[in-house]
C-alpha cells in the first residue's frame, strides 16, 4: 500500500512539474509509467491528479492567492514552513506530502481495473493491481447502510471511481464514487415555497403558500457549527441539511436558497476571522441540494443581494413577528414568484 502510494504521489509532482513546462499530457504520461513503473491506466490517473491541482493553481493565481503555478507546494505550505523550521521530522513532511491513490472505473472494462471491490465472505474486500497480473487484497468494511445501493449498482453497472486515503492515525479511508438515477422530483413549488438563510449561528427559515403568504417561519439554532472541528462540523452539516429537507418534504414544498459567498481576505477580527473560515458556505449548500435532490424536491438558488435589508425594511413592518433572518429567508420568494412557478 505504501508503495503504490510512493509511486502515485511522487508521479503526480513529477507530472505537475511537466505541466508547468507546457509538455504535451500525452508525453508526460509515457515519462511517468517508464520513470515510476506504472500501468497505462494508473499513469493517466496520475498525471489526471496533476492536471487537477495545476488547473486549481491557476484559479488560485487569478484570485491573487498565489504569485504562479510553480509556487504551489505539495503537502501545504504551513506544513513546509513547519518543516524548515525543524518542527517536524522529514519522515513525517514526506507522509503528509505523500497519503493518497485513486483509480477511475471505466465501462468498457466492466468496472475498475486497478482497485476493484470484490464481495467478500463478511464485507467486501479491495484488489489492488500491484503490475502484471499481481495483485494485494485488503479487507474493505462498508458501512450497513451503504451496502445495498453498493451491491445495486455492482450488479447492473459496475463502474466507480476508487481514492485510498491515509489518516493522521495511520488508518486507510476509502472513497468510492459512482453515478446513481435521481429519483423523479415529487416535491415542487405548485403549493409554494420554503426559503432558506443560511448563518454562521444558525439557519432561518420561511414557508409561503403558492401566493406568497406568509404561513410559518423558524430558526434552526447551530451555535456549535461556528467552532467545532473539522469532523464534527461535517456531521452538523449533514444533520442540518437532513433537517431542512425533511421540513420540505413534510409541507410538500420546494427550497429556495442564497449563493452568498463570503469575502476572502478580509480582516474581520480574530473572532470573526474563525467563524467565517470555520463556515463552509458551499459545503453547506452542496449538502442541501444533494439531499434535496436525492430525496426529489425542488430546490432554486436565488441572489441574495440586500435580502436582510429589504426583509427589514419593507416585511418585518407587515410581520413584526419576523426577526431579521426569517424576514431575508422570506425575500427570497417574494423577490422571484414568477420565476419560481415555472419550476413546477
Amino acid at each position: 500500500m505504501e508503495e503504490i502510494i510512493r509511486r502515485f504521489e511522487s508521479g503526480a509532482r513529477y507530472a505537475y512539474a511537466r505541466i508547468c513546462d507546457s509538455i504535451p499530457i500525452l508525453d508526460i504520461e509515457k515519462d511517468v509509467m517508464q520513470k515510476f513503473d506504472l500501468n497505462s491506466r494508473w499513469a493517466k490517473d496520475v498525471v489526471m491528479r496533476a492536471k487537477a491541482a495545476y488547473d486549481g493553481a491557476e484559479k488560485l493565481v487569478e484570485t491573487g492567492r498565489l504569485e504562479s503555478p510553480r509556487k504551489l507546494i505539495w503537502g501545504g505550505r504551513k506544513n513546509f514552513e513547519c518543516r524548515s523550521k525543524g518542527e517536524i521530522t522529514n519522515g513525517e513532511w514526506r507522509r503528509i506530502r505523500s497519503n493518497q491513490f485513486w483509480s477511475r472505473g471505466d465501462k468498457s472494462k466492466n468496472g475498475n481495473l486497478n482497485l476493484r471491490i470484490e464481495p467478500a465472505e463478511d464485507n467486501y474486500q479491495l484488489r489492488i493491481t500491484i503490475g502484471t497480473r499481481q495483485w494485494e487484497y485488503c479487507q474493505l468494511w462498508i458501512p450497513e447502510k451503504f451496502r445495498a445501493m453498493l451491491n445495486a449498482h455492482l450488479n447492473t453497472e459496475p463502474c466507480y471511481t476508487v481514492r485510498v486515503k491515509r489518516g493522521k492515525d495511520d488508518r486507510y479511508s476509502v472513497f468510492i464514487t459512482f453515478d446513481a438515477e435521481l429519483p423523479t422530483q415529487s416535491v415542487g413549488f405548485k403549493e409554494g415555497a420554503i426559503g432558506i438563510d443560511l448563518n454562521p449561528s444558525g439557519q432561518a427559515w420561511a414557508e409561503v403558500n403558492v401566493h406568497g403568504q406568509l404561513l410559518g417561519k423558524g430558526w434552526i439554532n447551530t451555535p456549535e457549527l461556528q467552532y467545532a472541528r473539522r469532523g464534527r462540523r461535517d456531521w452538523l452539516i449533514g444533520q442540518i441539511a437532513h433537517q431542512i429537507v425533511g421540513l420540505a418534504r413534510s409541507e410538500g414544498k420546494g427550497l429556495v436558497l442564497e449563493w452568498l459567498k463570503f469575502k476572502r481576505g478580509e480582516n474581520h477580527g480574530r473572532k470573526l476571522n474563525r467563524i467565517f473560515n470555520n463556515f463552509t458556505h458551499n459545503r453547506l449548500i452542496e449538502a442541501i441540494v444533494r439531499e434535496a435532490k436525492q430525496q426529489g424536491i425542488a430546490i432554486k438558488q436565488v441572489n441574495p443581494a440586500f435580502s436582510s435589508v429589504i426583509g427589514r425594511m419593507k416585511y418585518q413592518e407587515v410581520y413584526p413577528h419576523l426577526a431579521v433572518h426569517e424576514a431575508a429567508a422570506y425575500t427570497y420568494w417574494a423577490a422571484e414568484p414568477y420565476a419560481l412557478l415555472t419550476c413546477r
